[in-house]
């Protein structure tokens, strides 16, 4: 269990790594620009990776040490205390706030299934399982919003989250649902995609830059509803849908020149997408532990 725990630590560096660098992003920090976010740039984010890296250890440890599937209620202070050496590494800027949680989340899931089935890693057949996992640690997530939103002394006592707020202003569960859900944005979306996007195009960028694309049609994504609201976002998911359906990889210059113009559009109108940003680096962490499995 301690190689399969090393890999996971592993393979969490380097989805924190490549989804920053993934470029170009629309509206998110990359290589290219900062996106919507004048206050980031890749060596933030590099410093706030650093900073959380013995955090998602802790996680990982906290986990393995657990008998029970239900695991999440213990790493919540953890989370908390992880959420504060990000403030403190960046300033007080979220970088990666949502990553906490769901890659945390999802890592330890991986990790107690490879535990309980007595493996070393994590093979194809195993991801039907993993999301019954993540269904269970899931379980309490939108009821703490409802829960939060009836309260008598009105909304949002209590909370900061956006993802509260933007409950409360639309109905959506954002990170939360996903999770409750088992992630079908995840699996049944994001990492069929990335898989046929590998095979059409060379390198890195394009493959995760089209993935990201699917995850913003797929997600509730609150990051993305709290800047634009839902006539922008409806606005957004036109523009990524057209994207798409024109990508040749035939043409894969011209699909990142569309790319550019889907960055610099979504620049101009303050938008950034980092729910599904965070859910890139979750896909390319479970790519590099699928991965493993067949080696």
């Amino acid at each position: 269990m301690d190689l399969f725990l090393s890999r996971c630590l592993s393979a969490i560096a380097h989805a924190l790594e490549h989804e920053v660098l993934t470029t170009p992003k629309p509206g998110l920090v990359d290589r290219r620009n900062n996106g919507s976010h004048p206050d980031m740039n890749p060596l933030l984010f590099d410093r706030s990776a650093k900073a959380l890296l013995p955090y998602f250890e802790a996680f990982l440890k906290t986990t393995a040490a657990l008998s029970e599937d239900f695991f999440l209620p213990t790493l919540r202070p953890l989370g908390i205390t992880a959420e504060v050496a990000m403030r403190a590494a960046t300033g007080g800027i979220n970088t990666h706030k949502g990553m906490i949680f769901n890659l945390g989340l999802v890592s330890c899931a991986a990790l107690r299934l490879v535990q309980k089935k007595g493996q070393q890693a994590l093979h194809a057949n195993d991801l039907s399982s993993l999301q019954d996992l993540l269904k269970v640690n899931g379980q309490e997530l939108t009821g703490e919003l409802h829960a939060a939103s009836a309260k008598p002394d009105g909304p949002s006592v209590g909370t900061d989250s956006h993802g509260q707020k933007m409950h409360e202003a639309y109905g959506v569960t954002g990170a939360r649902g996903e999770a409750q859900r088992g992630y079908p944005c995840l699996f049944q979306e994001a990492l069929p995609a990335l898989q046929t996007y590998r095979r059409q195009y060379e390198g890195r960028d394009l493959p995760q830059a089209l993935t990201l694309c699917r995850l913003i049609l797929c997600l509730e994504d609150t990051a993305l509803l709290k800047r634009g609201g839902p006539a922008r976002q409806r606005l957004f998911h036109q523009r990524v849908q057209r994207l798409l359906a024109s990508a040749d990889p035939k043409f894969p210059n011209q699909v990142l020149k569309d790319l550019f113009a889907l960055d610099d559009w979504a620049i101009e109108r303050n938008l950034s997408p980092g729910g599904a940003a965070d859910l890139l680096a979750v896909t390319l962490f479970l790519e590099e532990l699928l991965q493993e499995g067949t080696s």
